[in-house]
């Protein structure tokens, strides 16, 4: 015996009420932008951070580099 008064039916919003979606102008997202120009503004950031690399105390010894 079951003696909730859920009949399985989901409430819905009425015909006349805004929804949040339908308020103001619909979002279109910026276009992707170019990223080898991303790049290079990154590279001109790091270049003006540090314009001369520093000298190495010591050679990097090894043949396994990889960064």
């Amino acid at each position: 015996m079951n003696s909730s008064t859920d009949t399985g039916k989901t409430k819905t919003a009425p015909d006349d009420a805004v929804l949040a979606r339908e308020a103001g102008v619909a979002f279109t997202p910026p276009p992707a932008p170019d990223p080898f120009a991303a790049w290079i503004s990154l590279m001109e950031a790091v270049q003006a951070l540090c314009p001369v690399w520093p000298v190495r105390t010591t050679p990097t010894q090894g043949n396994n580099w990889r960064l």
